[in-house]
Order: C-alpha cells, then sequence, then structure tokens
C-alpha cells in the first residue's frame, strides 16, 4: 500500500515545481520583477575563495541546502517577505498575469519551496525565462530514490510529449536520478517547446525535487551549464 502512497506524494511534489517552472515565471510584470530585484539583494550568499568556484560563481544557501550558481543566474529566497509582499501587489489586470501571481502564491504558501533561480534576461523570442526551482518535502516512510524516481517518470511521461530519458547521476549530495524531457506551452510569444530536467534526492529522510525548465532552443547555451549548478547542489 506504501507504494501508491509514494506515487501520489510524488505527484504533487512533481507537478506543482513543473508548473511553477512552465507556466508561473513565463514572463513578470513590473511588480514581480522589482521582487526578484529586491529578494536577490538579500540572498543569502557564503564566502568562499576564488579558488573554490570558477570565476563569477556564487555559492548560494537556503535553508539547509546549497547551491552554486555562475553569473546570469539570479537566486531568490520565496520566503523572503519583501518577495512575498511584492507579489502580492503585483498587477493582475490580464489573465495571464492573475495567473501567474495565483500560482506565484501557491508556491509561496507552500513552504516545501527553498530556492529560486532566474536566468535574466528572459528569452525574447520565446518570452521565457529560464529557471530552476527547489522543493524539499518528508519522503513517505520505506521511499527509496528509485520509487520516487518511477513516479515522477510516469509524470513526466503523462505531461510531456514522449521524449523521456532517465539518468542515474552524482550531486553533490550523493546519489540522483534525472529525467530529461520535454513539454509544449504557449507564451505571450506564442507555442514554444520546453525541455525539463527533474532531479530527485533522498537524504535524510527528504526528497527534494530539483526542476530545470528552459525553451528548447537554449539546449546548447544553457544545457550544459545548468546540469553544472544543479551537481552542486548539497544538503547540509
Amino acid at each position: 500500500m506504501w507504494v501508491w502512497v509514494v506515487v501520489a506524494v510524488v505527484g504533487v511534489c512533481f507537478v506543482l515545481p513543473v508548473m511553477l517552472g512552465v507556466f508561473g515565471l513565463l514572463s513578470f510584470g513590473k511588480a514581480i520583477n522589482n521582487a526578484v530585484a529586491e529578494a536577490n539583494k538579500n540572498a543569502k550568499t557564503a564566502t568562499v575563495s576564488s579558488s573554490a568556484l570558477p570565476a563569477g560563481w556564487k555559492h548560494i544557501t537556503a535553508s539547509n541546502i546549497t547551491l552554486d550558481i555562475p553569473a546570469g543566474w539570479t537566486a531568490v529566497d520565496p520566503n523572503d517577505q519583501k518577495f512575498i509582499d511584492a507579489v502580492n501587489k503585483a498587477d493582475t489586470s490580464d489573465a495571464q498575469a492573475a495567473q501567474m501571481k495565483q500560482i506565484m502564491q501557491l508556491a509561496m504558501s507552500n513552504k516545501s519551496y527553498k530556492l529560486f533561480v532566474f536566468h535574466f534576461p528572459a528569452d525574447k523570442e520565446t518570452a521565457f525565462a529560464p529557471n530552476i526551482n527547489v522543493v524539499a518535502t518528508p519522503a513517505p516512510a520505506g521511499a527509496t530514490l528509485k520509487d520516487l524516481a518511477d513516479g515522477a517518470e510516469a509524470q513526466a511521461k503523462k505531461m510531456g510529449n514522449g521524449l523521456t530519458q532517465r539518468e542515474s547521476v552524482q550531486l553533490g549530495s550523493g546519489d540522483a536520478e534525472v529525467i530529461r524531457w520535454q513539454m509544449p506551452s504557449t507564451t505571450t510569444a506564442g507555442k514554444v517547446t520546453l525541455a525539463l530536467r527533474t532531479y530527485m534526492v533522498v537524504q535524510n529522510g527528504t526528497g527534494y525535487v530539483i526542476t530545470v525548465t528552459f525553451p528548447t532552443k537554449l539546449e546548447s547555451s544553457l544545457g550544459a551549464e545548468s546540469e553544472s549548478i544543479v551537481r552542486t547542489f548539497n544538503v547540509k
């Protein structure tokens, strides 16, 4: 019976970050742009020697997780009160902005979200801001990394276009599984195909889901870089 519980939990932990990455972060109104900028000023960064990281990279801490990001990427604490306040005040004069705000509010009300990372500026051709979000939630008793990855793979096949690849990888935190898949979406620029990378980790009874989302047209420029970022993921 617990296997079905695992699958149900995976469904929640998988679908919400995917929808946030695919829809909620498609474009940013002025208020949310300002919130991101303000929250970035308050992002917790650990001081590291220049030899410890490549030039231009920063070491980010949020709750009990760490991640290294290069120039061009902006880290935001979704629990930063200034960010929450700015999102709550965001203009909702059109339907897309209203839906975006609703999903962002859902994400922030769910304390499972630990970190947002955005790539700016947004891609002009697709009107999409590539992004990474990190979710942490208690893993069901007895659940293994394979169990959680099996559930995530099934969700990816339901939501995506059928091009699904799965691989075991090593992150800074240890063993992980990654599912590489694609999903059609629509932005203000029209129809676009998105590349997603869903990484899953089980550490000390907690399941972590790291979701990377960017337009497939940016695979050559962001594919390897985003994977380099996620491979630095660690749990303190």
